[in-house]
């Protein structure tokens, strides 16, 4: 009988890893970056000016990461850029400033770039809104917004 317990007790019985769940990695950024460009001109007459970016997929969430915008404004004038977009089922607006950063014959160069954490809701859009306080009526300005980020899908 002690000879069949101690055969029981050192006989190999294979064993294998077992999981509760799959495990994966539902945030990863690179699985859904996705990226804007909206170019867009205000006349020399506007005071602002506006782009909508495509609506975001339903059963996503867009999280906008990185913002870039560049364009020219008089020496005199002064911009600003805003975001809008519903996040968390209100509606929010960011602004972000447009710096000026030297000069190209009589016109300044605007550029900034932003590192962000903007989150807008499915089904939403993300209008682009461009405004300045112009000095000079006469120039038609065309403005560039770049945007990068990934989307992230809902359970």
């Amino acid at each position: 009988m002690k000879t069949i317990l101690i055969l029981a007790a050192l006989a190999m019985v294979p064993v294998s890893a077992q999981y509760s769940t799959p495990m994966r990695d539902v945030d990863n950024v690179g699985r859904n970056p996705t990226a804007f460009t909206a170019n867009f001109s205000v006349a020399g007459s506007a005071f602002s000016g506006s782009v909508n970016l495509p609506a975001v997929p339903s059963g996503k969430r867009l999280v906008i990461d990185h913002i870039t915008i560049n364009g020219m404004l008089f020496p005199t004038d002064t911009a600003s850029i805003a975001l809008t977009m519903t996040s968390g089922g209100s509606l929010v607006l960011h602004y972000l400033p447009f710096p000026h950063v030297g000069s190209i014959g009589s016109l300044d160069l605007c550029v900034g770039t932003f590192p962000v954490t903007f989150v807008a809701d499915p089904g939403s859009t993300v209008n682009v809104v461009f405004a300045r306080n112009q000095t000079n009526y006469s120039l038609t300005a065309s403005y560039t917004v770049s945007i990068a980020g990934h989307y992230v899908t809902l359970p």
